[in-house]
């Protein structure tokens, strides 16, 4: 018996030209009738740059900018995929159940962990390749969390 997907986690840069990845991702989604997650994360900062900052601001004040940083990125997703559903989705398509998630934390790391608390079936991202060396090897992030994944990671590649 084939696997049901039931949700989908697109994780996602927000980079431009990122379009091919969230079309397969919808593409799947609307076939399968399942819920997509999408997801950025964002990287936290790191020690040394925060043994810098605090010299300047509290503790207090860089995590509530981490936080602010979180819901503007927040409100910029939903956004973003309310205008992507808009263009290129029919309204029959658009009724997908969808979630926005961002998350500050190491890629890999929230990527695996979204995915296992979300119970989702399939990881589906996009992969730059920017050399001949990158066109043989997929980005870093890509290639450890189809390495670990327990699920099905599916790539697309991304042209700039």
């Amino acid at each position: 018996m084939l696997p049901k997907i039931k949700t989908i986690l697109y994780a996602s840069d927000l980079g431009n030209h990122t379009r091919p990845a969230i079309r397969t991702a919808a593409a799947i989604a609307v076939s399968h009738q399942a819920k997509i997650i999408y997801l950025h994360v964002l990287e936290p900062i790191t020690n040394t740059a925060r043994s810098l900052v605090s010299s300047y601001i509290s503790e207090k004040e860089i995590n509530e900018r981490l936080q602010q940083n979180k819901e503007e990125m927040t409100e910029y997703m939903q956004k973003r995929i309310a205008k992507f559903h808009d263009e290129e989705l029919s309204e029959e398509e658009n009724q997908l159940e969808t979630m926005v998630m961002v998350k500050i934390g190491t890629i890999e790391e929230e990527i695996l962990k979204v995915a296992e608390e979300q119970g989702a079936d399939m990881i589906v991202m996009g992969s730059r390749t920017h050399s001949g060396v990158g066109q043989f090897m997929m980005g870093s992030s890509a290639n450890k969390i189809v390495h670990t994944s327990s699920i099905p990671v599916l790539v697309v590649p991304i042209r700039d």
